[in-house]
């Protein structure tokens, strides 16, 4: 079956050259199917933010789609390449722990068929060489098990996971957007767990935000309703926690990166 498109991650950069040669030889494999971007923007080697991103907008991929995701610190090295099919997705990545969230009850096969490589192999370039073009064949049509052997133990990675306590919350920054809204790896379901209530204007009365040292009073539904210049907490589109700044960027201004620690307490005694 072909795919109705390929979908590709990366840490590249958005105006990387590397993007443009993975695109120009996807295209000579496959011209009449779709590829379309996810983001570039991943922090460069941060494999963990790549695998939540991924996680995160999966949900919203159409059935049968492909998926390459490259964030690969030790390209050339001798760790495999793997492809993941679940029940409705294929992806192709370093087997480095970026596809720890899909690998339940997945099949998994190491990508070692060079028949569907680029014709030269560069060792510091496996994205362009190795994964867009298998990718490409797989959607076209090519049954999965051709790109090499099934596979028992890929590389998984502990992905960090909020600590959830009656009234209190300790979580961290995962990633942070164009608009430098910080996204965290607490969702809404471990508000309400801790919480009992996603009530925005109840949280507001009733919990408090520390980002790394830095205090956070309110919660808001939207940027709109929030004033300018005061960080708060959001419910992202995602589902997760966000610390943002209207129209300014709460990376900036809480000077917060990836692993900054979050921590929601209740000013309510337990």
């Amino acid at each position: 079956m072909k795919a109705p498109a390929v979908f590709f991650l990366s840490d590249f950069g958005a105006d990387s050259v590397y993007l443009c040669a993975c695109r120009a030889l996807f295209i000579r494999i496959s011209p009449n199917i779709p590829l379309i971007d996810i983001t570039h923007s991943i922090p460069p080697y941060n494999i963990t933010a790549a695998s939540l991103i991924l996680e995160d907008i999966a949900p919203y991929f159409p059935p049968h789609s492909v998926i390459v995701a490259v964030v690969d610190p030790t390209v050339g090295s001798n760790r495999r390449i793997i492809a993941v099919k679940n029940q409705t997705l294929t992806f192709i990545a370093p087997d480095n722990g970026l596809l720890s969230p899909f690998l339940d009850n997945a099949t998994v096969f190491s990508v070692t068929n060079t028949s569907l490589f680029n014709q030269t192999v560069s060792s510091t370039f496996h994205a362009r060489d190795i994964m867009v073009p298998v990718a490409a064949h797989i959607a076209s049509g090519m049954p999965l098990k051709t790109v090499g052997a099934p596979i028992t133990d890929a590389v998984r990675i502990a992905i960090p996971k909020p600590s959830i306590k009656k009234g209190k919350i300790k979580g961290e920054v995962i990633s942070a957007d164009r608009f430098g809204n910080l996204i965290t790896n607490i969702k809404e379901e471990n508000i309400i767990k801790a919480f009992k209530t996603n009530d925005l204007k109840k949280l507001s009365e009733e919990v408090r935000i520390y980002i790394g040292m830095n205090r956070i009073e309110k919660f808001f539904r939207c940027y709109a309703d929030a004033p300018l210049a005061q960080p708060f907490g959001t419910i992202g589109s995602f589902g997760r926690l966000e610390i943002s700044v209207r129209e300014g960027s709460a990376q900036e201004a809480l000077k917060a990166e990836p692993g900054t620690s979050v921590t929601l307490f209740s000013l309510r005694k337990q």
